[in-house]
């Protein structure tokens, strides 16, 4: 593994799941908001969606319950309980983001932003955790043209960092965030929250580790 972080001169973060522990928040949101709306919304479906942006979301819910489901009412009602949590208590973060992000600017690797979550979204959840939104390069939601698990998101923050995405690290949580990475040709760490890896998660990743400290603790190996 040594060799290979050698090669690195950037890490991606997915940030749902990854930086912030709201995929819990979201998985609550969304299963309150088909209980009030009369819509039996599943584990698998949940499962399912996570990594997309509202566009594929859209597709997902609209295949599964009919054009006629009220797929921005839903989503407005998951985002709402999301909202009324983090003005509370502010946004989770993930073990080890704090220590990771300091470790990687000592050692001089770039870091980007690579979320399904709008921009302004993702700038409250940090703003709302005292955690700077300093990255070299950051795409986030509807701004690239496909969504995960297509490569767009990987291989544009890759461009605009300078780099070619061999020398690129995704850090994933979910099924589609770690597709996304492999098709655009990175190396991809998964760090799973709400979904266990299974067997072509196993398979696609360099390495699935425990937390972002386990990851933290490889970077400083090499600094």
């Amino acid at each position: 593994m040594i060799q290979r972080l050698k090669e690195i001169r950037a890490v991606l973060f997915d940030m749902d799941g990854v930086i912030f522990d709201t995929e819990r928040l979201a998985y609550q949101g969304w299963m309150e908001s088909g209980r009030l709306l009369g819509f039996p919304i599943t584990d698998e479906q949940i499962n399912k969606n996570r990594g997309c942006d509202i566009r594929a979301g859209r597709m997902l819910f609209k295949g599964w319950f009919g054009e006629d489901f009220p797929f921005d009412e839903a989503r407005k009602l998951r985002t709402g309980y999301m909202d009324t949590y983090i003005a509370r208590n502010g946004a989770p973060l993930k073990p080890g983001v704090r220590e990771l992000f300091a470790t990687l600017r000592k050692a001089g690797i770039k870091k980007a932003l690579a979320t399904s979550t709008q921009r302004e979204t993702a700038k409250e959840y940090f703003k709302s955790a005292d955690l700077s939104f300093d990255f070299d390069a950051s795409v986030c939601g509807t701004e690239i043209r496909n969504s995960k698990p297509a490569p767009d998101v990987f291989l544009t923050a890759a461009e605009m960092l300078g780099e070619k995405p061999e020398h690129c690290l995704v850090v994933e949580d979910s099924p589609n965030g770690v597709r996304a990475g492999i098709a655009a040709g990175c190396t991809v760490i998964m760090v799973p929250d709400m979904t266990a890896p299974d067997e072509e998660m196993k398979r696609l990743c360099f390495r699935i580790l425990d937390s972002l400290s386990e990851l933290d603790e490889w970077i400083k190996t090499l600094a």
